[in-house]
């Protein structure tokens, strides 16, 4: 058997220890990728896509059999045919090839810490280090693979310290391998100073804390959480005794590490499900139009920095966080009856001409209120607004985010704090769904992106109404460049930001868009991993995978962006009727577009090409008409157009893979005379 050595820098070797040469990176990169699959057989398409994402089909077709050529001569110099591989699909033999990743998974699970103490104590453990490939694609998928198996192994190495009875070598290894993958993991940086303190370096641990502290504040502009800072007076406390000559007992530090599982008994823990927070904002002080503007524009970029975090599911109860109000009494059960555990209230007061950022956590199932903070409302000092709550919350329940997802801070100059003003501004417009409103909204986004040419948001905010004009303003003459334009801001913004969601889910329509499918499913497949707990971030990838033939897929991905948030905004239901049409579900797609009748045109669409199919022959026709009706109207077109340039506007504008799926829409119309 062979042995793939993918923690550090990639490497394979035969049964007798010696190097199995693998001499270009791609090859490299195509054998990690494989063995991360797990032995599942993957798309040559796919595979092409993935590693010379910007070469002709024809070239990457042409490299990819290179690298299958270098990886057959690797199976004769290890003596071990490890490759399947058929016109269509590439697969690895995981009965011929083990991971040095799989066998530390395999002993954190069995507590066999002293059997994996060499992986564990190597200078570098992430995944496949230095294999990146100089394509876009495969590196960002390695840096999200990077992030998910370094978390998965995290988690591990946490429940052997929490459930075993450890030396304290053991213990140290465990922790000093947890924070070569996160240096911030704050159960990690606890258990580092308890062994401190239990060897008596109180001191060390002290300042051990000290620098951690600092870090935070130097790149994200956080404190440590309160249950951590608490610890460290503790530590104070106890070497105040010791030097007094009070008597301690050996090892006895205030809250040690068996008590890192008494989370259990504060507020929100113990819920086996992921906790879900809504963002509401509540009414301003004094009344003001502009204030609600800038609550309503805070709270918009509050959902999606929580987004960013896959620990939690982050809604709102509409398209933007809703005005409600929390005096009701009744507010916080109706929220608990929807399976929301906390409430996340914002609101702007302005005294004197000073604005002020009120922000509360509440905990829905027993009313009491976690976090209450205060901050200057000046949009200079957002980003580390954004950090701090973030942080707050997760300290609160109990949960350890990934720092990496906070946003750097550090340095910022007034043209960036400017520009991501402008950003904001610019967001605020995008929700209002005006022509006029969209053109000034990229007006502000390209004066942005001036000031400040690393705001990845702003690139991706551009993207995104580029993306969706075809859809908002049907017949757009300069679609096709408005397409172009997105795909390159879009591939910017995952350049500058490739563990955001977001910016894979707008790549990932650039790329739907022009037919690109093996790429778009990548970049969709990223944005799933990066955070499989927002449903907003669900529904884009159902109703992508819809669009790519997998039905079953979109289907589960649209029930569970459903299943989380309970509020269910308009276009949810407008992504569902595609969703459950193209899935050949008519009844379910009808049903879909009741729910929003008016809310886009096509939607008429739809539900007449699904009532066609079911043979309902009047209701086929009385949509079709409202649809020609509703498309007249947003026409952006040549004028007065017919009704056969409304068909075959239908049948072509969306990015359906499958000729029977684009085949189902034209057979629909096709039943309606």
């Amino acid at each position: 058997m062979l042995t793939a050595h993918m923690l550090g820098g990639f490497s394979l070797r035969d049964d007798k220890g010696r190097d199995v040469p693998l001499r270009s990176r791609k090859a490299r990169a195509l054998m990690g990728y494989l063995l991360v699959s797990g032995g599942v057989a993957e798309r040559r398409e796919k595979l092409a896509s993935l590693l010379w994402s910007e070469s002709t089909t024809e070239q990457a077709f042409d490299s990819l059999r290179h690298c299958i050529s270098e990886l057959r001569r690797a199976e004769r110099s290890g003596g071990f045919p490890f490759l399947d591989a058929d016109r269509d699909t590439i697969r690895i033999d995981r009965a011929k090839v083990r991971t040095d990743l799989d066998e530390l998974k395999a002993r954190l699970s069995s507590g066999e810490i002293a059997a994996c103490r060499p992986l564990l104590t190597q200078p570098q453990l992430a995944l496949l280090a230095g294999a990146e490939a100089d394509d876009p694609v495969f590196d960002n998928w390695l840096m999200v693979e990077r992030e998910r198996q370094g978390e998965a192994l995290v988690n591990d190495m946490l429940g052997v310290l929490r459930k075993s009875a450890l030396d304290a070598r053991d213990r140290i290894d465990l922790v000093r391998a947890i924070e070569q993958f996160d240096p911030y993991q704050e159960d990690a940086i606890r258990i580092h100073m308890e062994l401190l303190a239990e060897e008596g370096n109180i001191v060390g641990a002290t300042a051990f804390f000290e620098r951690y502290r600092a870090r935070l504040a130097r790149e994200y502009d956080v404190e440590p959480s309160e249950e951590l800072i608490e610890f460290v007076n503790a530590l104070a406390k106890r070497k105040g005794a010791v030097a007094s000559g009070a008597k301690q007992p050996a090892g006895a530090v205030a809250g040690s590490v068996v008590a890192i599982d008494a989370a259990a008994g504060q507020p929100g823990a113990g819920r086996a499900r992921i906790p879900t927070i809504t963002v509401l904002r509540a009414s301003t002080e004094p009344a003001s139009g502009q204030l609600e503007q800038w609550t309503s524009a805070f709270c918009r970029e509050l959902v999606g920095d929580l987004s960013r975090f896959k620990e939690w599911s982050v809604i709102a109860p509409a398209a933007e966080p809703g005005l409600f109000d929390i005096t009701r009494g009744d507010l916080l059960a109706e929220l608990s009856s929807l399976s929301v555990d906390y409430a996340l209230v914002a609101s702007l007061s302005e005294v004197a001409g000073a604005r002020a950022i009120n922000v509360r956590l509440l905990d829905c199932a027993t009313r009491s209120m976690l976090v209450s903070d205060q901050y200057p409302a000046d949009s200079d000092n957002w980003p580390s607004v954004f950090n701090d709550i973030c942080s707050r919350i997760a300290s609160r329940i109990q949960i350890s985010i990934a720092t990496t997802r906070l946003r750097s801070v550090a340095d910022r100059s007034p043209q960036q704090r400017q520009a991501y003003d402008l950003w904001l501004e610019g967001e605020r417009l995008t929700w209002l769904w005006q022509p006029e409103s969209e053109r000034r909204a990229l007006e502000l986004f390209q004066a942005a992106i001036d000031l400040d040419p690393l705001l990845a948001c702003a690139y991706a905010s551009w993207a995104s109404v580029l993306n969706t004009r075809w859809i908002i303003c049907p017949g757009w003459p300069e679609d096709a460049a408005d397409r172009e334009k997105a795909y390159a801001l879009a591939k910017r913004a995952v350049a500058l930001d490739p563990l955001d969601c977001r910016n894979h889910i707008h790549l990932g329509w650039s790329h739907l868009l022009a037919r690109r499918f093996e790429p778009g499913e990548l970049h969709f497949q990223l944005a799933y991993d990066l955070n499989p707990s927002s449903p907003d971030n669900l529904l884009g990838c159902g109703i992508a995978n819809s669009f790519c033939g997998n039905h079953a897929r979109a289907k589960a991905l649209c029930n569970r962006a459903l299943a989380l948030n309970r509020f269910r905004p308009a276009h949810y239901w407008s992504y569902r009727a595609s969703i459950e049409l193209l899935a050949r579900n008519f009844e379910n797609c009808i049903t879909a577009v009741a729910m929003v009748p008016d809310l886009i045109p096509d939607l008429q669409g739809w539900a007449a090409v699904a009532h066609a199919h079911l043979g309902h022959k009047a209701d086929a026709t009385a949509e079709l008409d409202q649809f020609y009706s509703g498309m007249r109207k947003q026409w952006h077109g040549k004028p007065n157009p017919s009704d056969a340039d409304l068909r075959r506007w239908f049948v072509d504008i969306f990015p359906i893979k499958r000729a029977e799926d684009r085949k189902l829409l034209a057979d629909g119309l096709a039943k309606i005379n």
